[in-house]
């Protein structure tokens, strides 16, 4: 059975929050001066 749009578009948006979580932590750990700025330039 092939799965749906939306489980497959959920599938995709939780990797993809999943993918941004794990580069943007270190990133925002290191910048000390402007971690919410380096953020919302990853998003």
């Amino acid at each position: 059975m092939r799965p749906s749009l939306a489980s497959l578009c959920l599938f995709f948006e939780t990797i993809l929050i999943v993918a941004t979580l794990i580069v943007a932590i270190p990133i925002a750990a290191t910048a000390d001066d402007a971690p919410i700025f380096t953020l919302s330039q990853l998003l």
